[in-house]
């Protein structure tokens, strides 16, 4: 599953994957194969895309928070030479 960029992907669609993530993880710890070698490459590959969906998300979260600190800065110019 192919992790999108938190600037192409809504945080609802990052949501979603990262609970898909989570969901095989936990299918993968719970199962006896998730014992064997295979069965652990992955569980680290699911790791580290978990890890990578949670810091996207982190990371849409604080770019969409970031211009409601100052609404009134957004999309205003002040003419400094007039």
């Amino acid at each position: 599953m192919p992790i999108t960029s938190a600037t192409h992907a809504s945080s609802p669609a990052l949501h979603a994957q990262l609970s898909r993530c989570q969901q095989q993880l936990a299918d993968w710890m719970a199962c006896p194969s998730g014992k064997t070698p295979e069965g652990q490459r992955t569980i680290a590959s699911l790791n580290t895309q978990a890890s990578e969906l949670k810091h996207a998300l982190t990371s849409t979260q604080t770019s969409t928070a970031t211009p409601s600190a100052n609404p009134g800065a957004v999309g205003m110019q002040v003419d400094t030479w007039a």
